[in-house]
């Protein structure tokens, strides 16, 4: 989604998807109000659970006006991995 400096949704998709209040989503929101972009994100195996959190600033004028956050699921390609995997080994 991309989300104004208040927190309030310019965009989102899924339309119920809220700007998370702690964890991973806010701290990456909160470092792109700050203008850092997200570092890498973290490794997800497939044999892990686990979702890619990746926040960037929007500038205008050299000041901060939004932030694009992205939350996305790695269940359908861990899955895809394990089933290759899985014939590899058969």
């Amino acid at each position: 989604g991309i989300f104004y400096r208040n927190d309030l949704a310019l965009a989102k998709a899924p339309d119920g998807w809220l700007l998370p209040a702690e964890g991973e989503g806010r701290t990456a929101f909160s470092e792109a109000l700050l203008g850092r972009r997200s570092h890498d994100p973290p490794q997800v195996w497939p044999w892990q659970d686990g979702r890619v959190v990746v926040a960037s600033p929007v500038v205008r004028d050299g000041d901060v006006v939004a932030v694009v956050v992205i939350d996305s699921p790695t269940d359908g390609m861990r899955s895809r991995i394990l089933r290759t995997w899985l014939l590899i080994a058969v």
